[in-house]
Order: C-alpha cells, then sequence, then structure tokens
C-alpha cells in the first residue's frame, strides 16, 4: 500500500472548506470508508472499470446516502453526482 506523507488539516484543505462544520458522525464515516476504499483499489492490476466502481461507491457510503441525490454515469463523464433523485436532474 502506498504510504503518503502526513498534513495537518492546515495542509491539506482549502481555507473556505475549514470554515466548513461537520457531525462527528460524518467525520466518523469519512474515516471508516476511506481505507476500505484504499484498500479495494490497491491493487493496480486491476481494471480501470473495477476501480470506478469502487469510487463511485465512496461517496454514496459517505456523503449522498439519502435518496433525494444520484451518483451515476452520464454521457461519457465517469462519475456525476445529482442534486436530485433523477438522471436529469442538474
Amino acid at each position: 500500500m502506498l504510504q503518503h506523507p502526513a498534513l495537518t488539516p492546515n495542509q491539506s484543505l482549502n481555507k473556505a472548506y475549514r470554515k466548513e462544520k461537520f457531525a462527528r458522525a460524518d467525520i466518523d464515516q469519512l474515516k471508516h470508508e476511506l481505507p476500505l476504499l484504499l484498500n479495494r483499489i490497491a491493487n493496480a492490476a486491476e481494471s480501470e472499470e473495477n476501480h470506478k466502481g469502487h469510487f463511485m461507491t465512496f461517496p454514496k457510503e459517505v456523503w449522498y446516502r439519502a435518496a433525494d441525490c444520484l451518483v451515476s454515469t452520464k454521457d461519457r463523464i465517469d462519475a456525476v453526482i445529482h442534486d436530485g433523485p433523477k438522471a436529469k436532474d442538474p
């Protein structure tokens, strides 16, 4: 597995994002799902489609679990997050 140097939040996040407030449950969910994603994509020999599937699952598990948005593909775009439950939503 790749090892990356540890960064502080101030080093890794844009100043605008640091002002956002997050619920502890959301942070815990991210901490749970991120290592799972990294383990799933660790095998570089897997196909792009396989990795794309894992990357599409990640935001669904962490941020977009509600039925009021859709994570899917659109035309030739690999991953799109719609504001509503239908593919026609922005």
